[in-house]
């Protein structure tokens, strides 16, 4: 299975640097979804796989993967303590003596192994210590600086996970969080680790701050430099440090106080972050949980593959990742299942507030106001909005475009670590005053969809907004469009849809845009349109599974 992957990231590769020459003979690379009314397609979901090894493989060929190279270091040749540059050097050399295993890591000291079985013994505690020996660096992570928390089995998966935290010279890292993952091998029947994560801490550049003073020091100078309530009962400092993973930012060591009201009704209870050098408070955070404003917000979208119609009404549909906030006060960000839990004090009434504003798209409607949703409620609520409550296709419209561009980001984001670039909120156009098109516009940074009229339907749904979305990506990757740009864009819908046409019933009941597997175009591409030459990158990976 491993040696097969690794060809069919080969073949797209192949594929892509193929695609890109065609290209480069065609006339439009515009990412509109057809020359006006052209014959537009969309293609299925393929699997998890196909679309990890996709993504690896345009990615791979953008920017690289993580070399295949350096040395694994021994624990004697680190610095103090681990940085980032060794971290890195260590990964390349466990991936160059792994290589079908797959890896990930942020800037925040993050790392993620998995893919296939990267070590062996006939005990769990003993595949563990044999691959902290050997490669605990590409983790971040000395072997001493482990403490074993439980071991959990899995009777269903015939799996264990080990949980561990991180101890860094006997102090312990907050929140850190080290999982490995067990299981017999298929092959040799020995126990095998299969997945390894590590959310730790990596030192500074200019290392942790010196332990200078005593936890009775720190007390006081932490009372003497408080500005708030002077009845409070405080606990005895803490000596931790806060990881980078955490933080968003460089770790750090800190003496943590916790101070909390003398009388339940005080409703104190602070958190209190100390410089074990200086004694100067860093940071100080309340505990306190208030009577929130919970409740979810949800909209009429278009469901499947097919356009608005009366044969395809819109159904209830959560809506995740959009900013909701109370009217003067605080905000969240709705989840998947469109619940949120907008931070709020007090019991009286409040307004609740909502457009289609959000984490990786905001709407804007060309012909009219633009959607909005508003509710007075009691804390805590429940606050459940929802965005258009009577059918209007131009709402829809404005709500199938936020949808379904909050699916293509994520469907890709949790595949793949690669292009940070597509991480920012797309402008979505709908119900521009024109019809039978889609487009992707470059200097604007947004995707626009068309009014119904011309035989053609409103195109903001599904597949159209998949494919728009797609534009984008190769946008943020630094490519251009062209052919490649439009079958990219197609297998996007193609793999987050699992349908091979693009625009079901973009020109009525039947019709569709593009059917790459139908249009049967190999290269060389005979022909200059970039919608047709597109088509042999689309139809190569619907088609793969069943060569």
């Amino acid at each position: 299975m491993v040696e097969a992957h690794f060809r069919f990231t080969s073949l797209c590769t192949f594929v892509l640097v193929v695609t890109l020459t065609c290209s480069d003979t065609a006339r439009r690379g515009d990412g509109s979804m057809t020359d006006r009314i052209g014959s537009f397609n969309f293609k299925p979901l393929v699997k998890s796989t196909l679309w990890m090894c996709f993504l690896f493989a345009v990615f791979l060929t953008v920017s690289g993967a993580i070399p295949l190279q350096g040395q694994v270091p021994a624990e004697g040749d680190w610095s103090q303590r681990p940085h980032a540059e060794e971290v890195d050097n260590a990964l390349r050399g466990f991936l160059q003596l792994h290589p079908e295993v797959m890896a990930e890591r942020d800037e925040w000291g993050r790392t993620y192994l998995f893919g296939a079985p990267f070590a062996w013994g006939t005990t769990d505690e003993e595949l563990i210590d044999r691959f902290l020996r050997d490669h605990s660096a590409a983790l971040g992570l000395f072997p001493s600086d482990l403490e074993l928390l439980f071991a959990s089995d899995l009777p269903t998966r015939d799996a264990t996970v080990l949980a561990y935290r991180q101890i860094i010279d006997g102090i312990p890292v907050e929140n850190s969080a080290i999982r490995f993952l067990t299981r017999p091998d298929s092959v040799t029947g020995e126990r095998s680790l299969v997945y390894a994560a590590a959310h730790i801490s990596l030192e500074p550049v200019s290392g942790y701050a010196e332990v200078l003073l005593t936890p009775e020091e720190v007390l006081r100078m932490a009372r003497d430099q408080w500005t708030g309530s002077s009845e409070l009962k405080w606990q005895e400092p803490r000596l931790l440090i806060e990881p980078s993973a955490s933080r968003k930012d460089e770790g750090r060591k800190v003496y943590r106080i916790v101070a909390t009201g003398l009388r339940p009704e005080q409703a104190e209870d602070w958190a209190i972050s100390v410089d074990p050098e200086t004694g100067l408070i860093l940071e100080v955070k309340t505990q306190i949980l208030h009577a929130d404003v919970e409740g979810t917000v949800t909209a009429q979208i278009t469901p499947g593959l097919e356009p608005d119609t009366a044969s395809n009404p819109p159904q209830s549909t959560p809506l995740q990742g959009l900013n909701v906030g109370i009217s003067g006060g605080a905000s969240a960000v709705s989840q998947t299942d469109g619940s949120f839990v907008i931070p709020h004090g007090g019991v009286d009434p409040v307004q609740v507030l909502a457009n289609l504003t959000g984490t990786w798209c905001s709407v804007i409607n060309v012909s009219g106001a633009n959607l909005s949703a508003a509710l007075n409620v009691t804390p805590p609520g429940p606050a459940n909005l929802v965005m258009n409550p009577v059918y209007d296709p131009l709402t829809v419209a404005e709500c199938n475009a936020y949808h379904y561009t909050h699916v293509t980001h994520d469907f890709i984001r949790s595949r793949t670590s690669g292009n940070p670039g597509i991480d920012v909120s797309l402008t979505a156009n709908v119900n521009l005053t024109d019809t039978c098109n889609a487009f992707f516009s470059p200097g604007e940074q947004s995707i626009n969809f068309f009014q119904e009229g011309g035989g053609c339907v409103n195109t903001s749904f599904a597949s159209v907004v998949a494919h728009e979305y797609g534009h984008f990506i190769v946008n943020r990757l630094g490519l251009a469009q062209g052919g490649f740009g439009e079958g990219f864009s197609d297998v996007v819908s193609m793999l987050i849809l699992d349908d091979p046409i693009i625009g079901r019933g973009f020109l009525g009941p039947g019709t569709q845009v593009r059917d790459p597997i139908a249009a049967n175009i190999q290269y060389p591409c005979p022909s200059t349109s970039v919608h047709t030459c597109g088509q042999i990158l689309g139809s190569c990976f619907w088609l793969f599974p069943y060569f």
